[in-house]
């Protein structure tokens, strides 16, 4: 979810890009309850404005085009990042997947893939069936509106425990992005995963099946201590919008999607 791509050498960041920066390293800084404190600070009428007008923003899908609200710390992926991971998920999930904190990935998945138990409505679809079922478990409500069923409101700080009890184990895949480059985020994340994820072996070893997750390359030490993820090499996710810290990959498994040349 939040970014931390790394500009490109000989570019120089318009203004645009440079106020951005200056907020995004900003929000890195401050402690979560701080930032969520920040948030309640809008009232209810200024978010309802930037709904309405999120709305006749319309996606190709159909859908209206959620905006990034980096108050949440939300930095979208480039589209191309964001269909590599929905195509991956397609390829190599067989039971469940979940979006965790990662819901530019999710609406690529959305756009293109059909899963098991999602609304149909009365116009032909001409996505892809998916043979297993796709949630976006998400702290922010706006997705609601878009994906119904499919999205589950998931507040990585708060015990996942308060997720719907059918989570529990429920998922052979997992992507996650935990939106802050702290050890505390990360061990929220690895409790997310503990709770949702579907175990091969013993959940004290942590044999899951499929995890991927997208995070700072800083962080690449804690990965794979506490998941025993591997960093891929030669690929890391991209934002649509320019940022300064280098970014990077992780997963466990070896599979049938574009990332599996990578391993």
């Amino acid at each position: 979810m939040a970014s931390r791509a790394s500009e490109d050498e000989g570019e120089s960041p318009s203004a645009a890009e440079q106020a951005w920066q200056q907020a995004h390293n900003l929000l890195t800084e401050l402690r979560p309850e701080t930032l969520q404190a920040l948030a309640r600070f809008y009232d209810e009428q200024q978010l309802t404005q930037e709904t309405s007008a999120d709305t006749a923003d319309a996606a190709e899908d159909g859908k209206r085009h959620v905006k990034e609200d980096f108050r949440l710390s939300q930095f979208w992926y480039s589209d191309d990042t964001a269909e590599t991971f929905a195509d991956e998920v397609f390829h190599s999930c067989t039971h469940a997947a979940a979006f965790v904190c990662t819901p530019s990935a999710f609406r690529a998945f959305h756009r293109k893939y059909r899963s098991a138990g999602s609304e149909v409505g009365d116009a032909p679809d001409s996505r892809v069936a998916a043979p297993f079922e796709a949630y976006l478990l998400e702290v922010d409500n706006r997705f609601g509106d878009v994906y119904g069923k499919q999205f589950v409101h998931f507040d990585l700080f708060q015990p996942p425990e308060a997720l719907p009890r059918w989570c529990k184990a429920r998922f052979d895949m997992v992507v996650i992005d935990p939106p802050y480059l702290t050890a505390e985020c990360f061990g929220k994340a690895v409790a997310a995963i503990d709770y949702l994820a579907r175990p091969c072996g013993s959940q004290e070893d942590r044999s899951y099946r499929k995890v991927i997750a997208a995070t700072g390359a800083v962080m690449q030490e804690t990965v794979e201590k506490h998941l025993g993820l591997r960093r891929l090499e030669g690929w890391e996710p991209t934002h649509s919008t320019k940022l300064s810290n280098p970014f990077a990959c992780y997963i466990n498994y070896t599979g049938q999607g574009p990332l599996s040349s990578l391993n």
